[in-house]
């Protein structure tokens, strides 16, 4: 995993640029704030790892320095950490407005009220790692027009991804929705190439970097069905599987999911809709023109993600199979595992 491993020391010094600027925020917020960066960092075994977020700005990197002169490239290197910190705290931004529309979804359970107020406390540190995020941003490209315009669309497509999230219908009809909430990394990207002197470049990296987001859409949601299902979060999977399993004649317009986990099991287990799920993420990947500016770094990360869909597909229909073969004890002593 070229993808990865090459960019070790990398991301080890973006997550401690992070944290050291987390450390000036005012107690006890910089407490708070170097804890919750514990639950993320790649320093940290059982982290929530979001690669892409951190990684993007070195993959970048690596492609735009075969273009520059060394002087250039050690200032690049020097923007793409800095850039890499900034997501990192934008990340956590983001993860607790999610966590907290999430909270407030489920407010009427026992422990709802209480997991709301304890995210509130983190609405400081959020608001705090947000102008740590957008300031290095700004003081690398607030100089250039084209970057508020950027920022602004980004912003605009975030938030209508987030407004409208419970649309009802196939997630293929509505991508812009689907890759709108991770809009924010977009801005990144657009930074690293218009400091590399690339803007041409730009398109076509953002088709390869919308192309990732959704294949990682899919891939969280065939590992998160049964919690977004209970939250009524929209899921890709759980789309797929409303539009084949419920008559559009049999729900208004304004319907959300009509399924209950049953149903989600049979699609799942017994008509192995993953296959179907598999070979969409399968569709979009070899739809993507090839291009000489390609990120191959980029490229590589999307190719995985196809092949853990692949793989997620295939475990399923082994278990179906070990199931003709030994009969339905099989099946209950050891049901199939989603990711």
């Amino acid at each position: 995993m070229h993808w990865l491993n090459d960019f070790d020391r990398h991301m080890h010094a973006a997550f401690e640029e992070a944290a050291q600027r987390i450390r000036q925020f005012p107690a006890p917020l910089n407490h708070e704030g170097l804890n919750y960066l514990k639950g993320f960092d790649i320093r940290v075994k059982d982290g929530i790892h979001n690669y892409i977020c951190y990684l993007l700005p070195f993959w970048l990197e690596r492609m735009s320095s075969l273009h520059l002169a060394p002087e250039q490239k050690e200032h690049l290197q020097q923007i793409a950490q800095s850039i890499a910190a900034g997501n990192i705290m934008g990340m956590l931004h983001y993860f607790i407005h999610d966590d907290l529309m999430d909270a407030s979804a489920t407010a009427t359970e026992d422990n709802g009220a209480a997991l709301i107020q304890n995210l509130r406390r983190l609405l400081p540190l959020s608001e705090l790692l947000h102008s740590e995020y957008t300031g290095i941003l700004s003081r690398i490209a607030g100089h250039r027009p084209e970057y508020w315009l950027y920022r602004r669309q980004y912003t605009y497509d975030w938030a209508r991804a987030v407004q409208h999230e419970q649309h009802p219908g196939h997630f293929m009809d509505h991508l812009p929705l689907i890759t709108g909430r991770a809009s924010p990394l977009r801005l990144s990207a657009v930074v690293m190439l218009l400091e590399a002197g690339l803007p041409a470049l730009v398109p076509g990296i953002l088709q390869q970097l919308d192309l990732a987001l959704l294949l990682l859409q899919m891939n969280d949601d065939a590992a998160d069905w049964q919690e977004d299902l209970r939250l009524h979060n929209y899921n890709c999977l759980l789309s797929l599987i409303h539009e084949e399993a419920v008559p559009a004649a049999d729900h208004p317009p304004e319907a959300f999911y009509i399924l209950d986990e049953q149903t989600v099991r049979h699609y799942i287990y017994d008509r192995n809709i993953l296959r179907h799920y598999a070979n969409i993420a399968h569709e979009q990947y070899y739809s993507q023109p090839a291009r000489p500016a390609d990120n191959m770094d980029l490229l590589q990360f999307c190719e995985e993600l196809v092949q853990q869909l692949d793989q997620l597909a295939a475990a399923i229909e082994a278990s179906r199979n070990m199931l003709l073969q030994q009969g339905s004890l099989f099946y209950y002593v050891n049901p199939p595992k989603l990711l």
